[in-house]
């Protein structure tokens, strides 16, 4: 038997957000905290309707062909020129509202009901470009010294960047306060990186980007939808398709969705407290059930911290638990103000992200093909 927790409803914070933040010091080793965004546009099973208009926070005007989707669902829709929409709500479905649009920050809407008619509004983005002030020539110096410091830590440090690239770097501006060594970056429109190595294209609309190149802090925020590139090349796809599940494995994603199922000891992942104590899922995951005996919630619980090895004792990680209970889901979405990553997973950036609908298929135990 699982634990289990009695919770009331006030304690079962929703805590989601569209957002993807890291906070990173590299004095102590990478830490982040992360939520994915991600998103791609097909049809599924509703039943609810959810009708809203899209205004400018400071002119109550309308804001047309605002991007509107469920974070880390394949479901999403885009306002009309009157800024209205219209998108089906699936049973069941806990996942956050996101509106979306270029030159405003993201609006995340965690209650609300399909028979309401939503008013949402956009804050538009302002950029203070003038704190620091710098020559042409220096504004020149200081892109050409610090965008690939940008590109490393926005997209990643493993072997994903090789093949994931950025497409309009023209978009994003580059400031840097001598002083503070504080390097910052602002983006026109969403940052378009096509990651060839995975097989998806992502659009990434970027609220805040801030760099120490003293420290190697990073606080990084904003939210991005997927769309798969398709190939009709067989072998390419083969290849895209290997290349997705080295990315899995191991990963965040996998790591929480093997606590759902309780195979993370099959799946190669060994947990232990800051003791050195091996930890088995009773000691990791407690549940809340609904009054027809169905599970409500799953909580990832421990003390201050907890060490998570992965494949044998190479890829080694550091899980610091900000809360008692941080709650996660069956496809691997987690409390993004809940955990903090130090070691292997926290060097995993944008370029090694898979969107919460991949599928990982273990073909290790199925029979070889025979001519």
């Amino acid at each position: 038997m699982k634990n289990q927790m009695d919770l009331t409803k006030s304690d079962q914070l929703n805590i989601y957000s569209s957002d993807i933040y890291y906070g990173i010091d590299l004095h102590s080793g990478i830490k982040f905290i992360l939520f994915l965004a991600i998103i791609c546009f097909n049809s599924n099973c509703y039943s609810q309707l959810i009708r809203g208009t899209v205004f400018d926070k400071n002119t109550s005007e309308v804001i047309p062909f605002a991007a509107v989707y469920f974070s880390g669902t394949t479901m999403g829709t885009t306002s009309n020129e009157k800024g209205y929409f219209e998108l089906s709500l699936p049973k069941d479905l806990a996942n956050p509202l996101i509106v979306s649009s270029v030159g405003y920050y993201s609006e995340t809407l965690t209650n609300f009901a399909s028979s309401e008619n939503l008013s949402i509004y956009l804050e538009p983005k302002t950029y203070n470009l003038t704190d620091v002030e710098v020559t042409a020539n220096e504004s020149r110096n200081i892109r050409k010294k610090y965008f690939p410091v940008f590109r490393m830590e926005f997209l990643g440090k493993s072997l994903s960047p090789k093949l994931c690239r950025i497409i309009n770097e023209g978009d994003i501006m580059l400031q840097f306060d001598r002083n503070t060594k504080m390097l910052k970056a602002f983006a026109r429109r969403p940052i378009q990186i096509q990651n060839d190595r995975l097989g998806y294209n992502v659009s990434y609309f970027l609220d805040l980007f801030e760099y120490n190149t003293n420290t190697h802090s990073m606080v990084l925020i904003g939210n991005y939808k997927f769309t798969p590139i398709t190939s009709g090349d067989i072998v390419q796809q083969e290849n895209i398709e290997k290349n997705r599940t080295t990315a899995y494995l191991g990963s965040r994603m996998h790591f929480f969705r093997s606590l759902w199922d309780d195979s993370f000891k099959a799946s190669g992942f060994k947990v232990l407290d800051s003791r050195g104590n091996i930890l088995s899922i009773n000691d990791l995951v407690i549940l809340t059930m609904t009054p027809k005996g169905t599970i409500q919630q799953k909580y990832l619980v421990g003390k201050s911290s907890l060490v998570v090895y992965y494949g044998g004792f190479t890829r080694k990680s550091l899980i610091i638990l900000k809360k008692d209970h941080v709650t996660f889901e069956s496809d691997g979405h987690f409390d993004p103000l809940g955990v903090e990553w130090d070691g292997y997973l926290g060097n995993k950036r944008i370029s090694d992200l898979l969107p919460y609908e991949y599928i990982y298929e273990d073909k290790s135990h199925q029979p070889k093909k025979t001519d």
